[in-house]
């Protein structure tokens, strides 16, 4: 009997073992956690607010700020409406930030981190992410990685809302009219290169020409590579990743014709066979296509690769949501990103077509549905390489833009790679140092 009344005891304190301890001793346990203090949730005011959101970059249509934004926020909270403001001659963010007019929430690719940290407005999330219990496993683990680099001035920069990812499209009528096998999953870019020399020839009056690689500092992105050391600041161009991507970069555009090659090349003028870009935009300008009554014949394959970067496409571009220190609405600021982030909001995206930043797999396995360019095209592709993180410090913003704007010199063959790397090197340190002189 005395064993049937300890067990009875024993199963009796086990609901409450979280709340207080079971003590056959002192007696304290059960009164010590009565008193153990609770925090009450935090009220959030109901009362009427506009908040602005500021589009700083990446791709978001008036009609889809309505569809992710707008809509759903309305629908959980009547009484938060939400003004767009996008950059532009007149709202420059800096011009903003100046003026008073700061936003309440910035909307913009993850790359442009510095200009928001050097602009002084960036608020840490880390405190609403945990009063709020927003579970971040819930996000593709690379999309929070990459916003990790900031720490510990910002343990929480932003949140990622979705990210792009990289392909290589091709155009099934050109390969078709020279019956050239089209593109397959898990190339090498030697690969691709040999099937851009089997179809770069001119019939009639045009000339058929092989690829679009995007900028440059796009395809390096793949090697992940820095553009300046993080210790020093020093530009590091002349690494063996750097040389290794530029020479690359060279070899497609020294396929016959290939020099002039631009966007318009693969959707208006159609007369490049293939585009190794990224998602968001392409899906845009090919439904924008078929809504024209001219749809582009296209498929796409997953991105290729180096025999250094297998199972990589170019580097994350995620589109992050970053709150303004400056707000004097920040609870109802993360009331938005908690909506936008949300599994029925991400499965709209990605119903559409635009990768979800949460790694539910039926997020996944609804992808593009929605979207009738996407139907009957390799989808799967997308989801066999994992985009690597390329972290961005102070100054590497400075040596992107720059190296996009001097790569027209190792295209046109006025610089051999090791000599455009050079300059650009050399070039960059001043642009580092101007930069260094004015924060001074």
């Amino acid at each position: 009997m005395r064993l049937w009344k300890k067990t009875m005891l024993f199963g009796l304190c086990l609901p409450v073992l979280a709340l207080s301890a079971c003590s056959s001793g002192s007696g304290t346990g059960g009164d010590q956690g009565d008193k153990t203090p609770t925090t009450a949730p935090k009220q959030i005011s109901n009362d009427p607010v506009t908040l602005t959101i500021y589009y700083y970059g990446g791709d978001l249509t008036d009609e889809e700020f309505q569809t992710y934004f707008v809509k759903p926020v309305g629908a959980k909270y009547p009484h938060l409406t939400l003004k767009l403001v996008r950059n532009a001659p007149g709202t420059k963010l800096e011009d903003l930030v100046a003026s008073g007019a700061t936003p309440d929430l910035i909307y913009s690719p993850k790359g442009y981190m510095e200009d928001f940290i050097g602009l002084s407005i960036v608020q840490d999330l880390d405190s609403f992410v945990r009063e709020q219990k927003m579970d971040l496993s819930r996000f593709e683990p690379v999309t929070i990685d990459s916003l990790k680099s900031y720490a510990p001035k910002y343990n929480m920069i932003a949140l990622p809302f979705s990210y792009n990812n990289s392909a290589l499209f091709y155009n099934k009528d050109i390969f078709d009219k020279f019956g050239v096998p089209y593109p397959v999953d898990k190339m090498t870019w030697d690969e691709v290169i040999e099937l851009g020399k089997r179809i770069s020839r001119k019939d009639g009056d045009t000339f058929y020409k092989a690829m679009y690689p995007s900028q440059i500092t796009q395809f390096a992105s793949q090697f992940a590579v820095p553009y300046t050391d993080p210790k020093t600041g020093a530009p590091t161009l002349e690494r063996d990743d750097w040389k290794k991507a530029a020479t690359y970069f060279k070899r497609i555009y020294d396929l016959p014709e290939n020099r002039g090659t631009k966007l318009n090349n693969f959707f208006v003028e159609r007369d490049v066979a293939m585009y190794a870009g990224v998602t968001t935009y392409t899906f845009g300008q090919v439904k924008e296509l078929m809504g024209k009554g001219t749809p582009l014949g296209w498929d796409m394959v997953s991105y290729p690769n180096f025999p250094e970067t297998k199972g990589q496409s170019m580097a994350l571009d995620s589109l992050v949501l970053l709150m303004t220190s400056t707000s004097k609405y920040k609870d109802q600021v993360f009331r938005v990103m908690d909506v936008v982030t949300s599994n029925d909001s991400q499965l709209a995206l990605s119903k559409v077509g635009r990768m979800p930043a949460l790694k539910d797999p039926q997020l996944k396995a609804a992808f593009g549905s929605d979207n009738p360019a996407l139907q009957g095209k390799n989808v799967k592709s997308l989801f066999l390489n994992t985009p690597p993180v390329q972290n961005l410090g102070q100054y590497d913003l400075e040596v992107l833009r720059l190296l996009n704007t001097l790569q027209p010199k190792l295209i046109n063959d006025e610089e051999d790679v090791n000599t455009f790397l050079r300059n650009a090197s050399e070039q960059a340190k001043l642009k580092i140092e101007e930069k260094k002189a004015a924060s001074r």
